[in-house]
């Protein structure tokens, strides 16, 4: 007999991507949160290791986001970016980044992680964040202000902030990364 925490976990190693999003929703309704939010960091952590783990986890990150916004995603993840490698910390952000396209971000994790990002720049630890993860983590924060502005109508002094920090990062990509992604995106709305 499969017990429920074995169906929860098969679900999310075997089809969650498979399934249209009412399915899901249904599937999960089922579960608490906690429940979720640990079987998508196994997740995750099981895409870490794959060769194509990046769009996995972009699609994983917009399943999720379409679905429901009370599993706060990004609340639970952000925490992990601390202690992660660079391919799981690059699995996390393209996550974020399918997410924040999808579901209403927390404000604060979207400040906070553009703030961190500035902090890794003007101190550069390549075994802890290399180009391409702060390129990767620029994205997901131009997403998350991007597809959300009026969320951060409410406080102006952070949203002008926040778009400082974004131009910093267009210039940033402008000498360094010119050919990723994130840096279209941000000449599109910057400048």
């Amino acid at each position: 007999m499969i017990t429920s925490d074995q169906k929860i976990k098969a679900f999310f190693q075997q089809k969650i991507l498979d399934v249209d999003d009412d399915e899901i929703d249904k599937f999960l309704k089922d579960y608490s949160n906690d429940q979720v939010i640990q079987c998508l960091f196994d997740k995750l952590k099981s895409l870490s290791k794959l060769q194509y783990c990046y769009e996995c986890s972009w699609l994983l990150g917009r399943v999720l986001g379409g679905i429901s916004n009370k599993y706060s995603a990004d609340t639970q993840l952000y925490s992990l970016l601390n202690t992660s490698t660079i391919v799981e910390k690059q699995v996390l952000l393209n996550f974020l980044s399918g997410y924040w396209d999808n579901a209403k971000p927390n404000i604060e994790i979207v400040v906070t992680l553009a703030e961190d990002i500035a902090y890794i720049i003007t101190n550069p630890d390549e075994l802890k964040w290399d180009r391409e993860t702060i390129c990767l983590g620029m994205e997901a924060v131009a997403l998350g202000y991007l597809n959300n502005k009026q969320l951060f109508h409410f406080n102006k002094d952070r949203e002008n902030k926040l778009r400082q920090t974004l131009k910093n990062f267009m210039a940033y990509l402008s000498n360094f990364a010119p050919e990723y992604p994130a840096h279209q995106l941000l000449l599109k709305h910057f400048n």
